[in-house]
């Protein structure tokens, strides 16, 4: 999705697989880490227009907003704090990274994994011309994929760790793809 690109998208009802990549980095307690994420999500227009974003990897994240881009941005968001979540609740890099790679490749329930294989069967072997306006990757052998690479070993050299902010975290842009 482009700068203030709108995503123009209808009918309600109408579900399509995503891949997205969120980058993000986390200062909280003993944790800063930077964390990259490659997860998938089913996106849908309810009855009243709303776009919602339901994660299939990881799953139980769901947002929602008025449009695609807005979407995007509260379910970054929501990742966001989830992230720093574990990062509060962890003793130690090893136990932040052990548990942010389970949050990020726990499966969604059998209906969500089914409704998001379907949804990827519609855009081939063509997409549809209803399909969101954003680019196409073939996600056959597609896996959640995370990497949390720890920054607090170089900061404790630096004087910068004194002077660290309290729990901020960080978001890139969010990037999505229609998967097929």
């Amino acid at each position: 999705m482009g700068d203030g690109d709108q995503v123009a998208w209808d009918p309600p009802g109408e579900k399509w697989a995503m891949l997205f990549k969120h980058a993000l980095t986390v200062h909280s307690g003993t944790i800063d880490a930077v964390v990259f994420l490659e997860g998938a999500v089913l996106a849908h227009i309810d009855e009243s227009g709303r776009c919602w974003l339901d994660g299939v990897f990881p799953c139980e994240v769901s947002e929602g907003d008025d449009t695609l881009e807005q979407a995007y941005e509260n379910f970054k968001t929501f990742l966001a704090g989830i992230v720093t979540d574990i990062a509060k609740c962890s003793v130690d890099f090893a136990d932040f990274e052990q548990e942010v790679q389970r949050f990020a490749k726990r499966q969604g329930d059998d209906y969500t994994q089914d409704a998001w294989d379907e949804a990827r069967k519609k855009v081939r072997p063509e997409r549809p011309p209803e399909a969101p306006k954003i680019p196409l990757r073939n996600a056959d052998g597609w896996k959640p994929h995370i990497v949390a690479l720890n920054l607090s070993e170089a900061m404790s050299t630096s004087t910068e760790r004194a002077s660290a902010p309290a729990p901020v975290t960080e978001c890139a842009p969010l990037q999505a793809e229609l998967a097929a």
